[in-house]
């Protein structure tokens, strides 16, 4: 079944920040303000929009996760 909620909440990323240590979990930097949240399986692939389906990027490595699975 797919997940009708496709965005993390602002509680869910502040959440997933505070996991990741303030770390980009792709290059290892300090998360930005305005870090992405990012879903590890893909939510057109059926990924929920869960704090278990999440990693915090910086907006760079946001952008370079993305364009390699293209």
């Amino acid at each position: 079944m797919r997940d009708s909620r496709r965005r993390f909440t602002a509680r869910q990323a502040r959440q997933i920040a505070i996991a990741s240590g303030g770390k980009c979990g792709r290059c290892g930097k300090e998360l930005p303000d305005g870090f992405h949240v990012h879903h590890v399986k893909a939510h057109s692939q059926g990924g929920q929009t869960q704090l278990g389906n999440a990693m915090a990027l910086c907006p760079k490595c946001h952008v370079e996760v993305h364009r390699a699975k293209s």
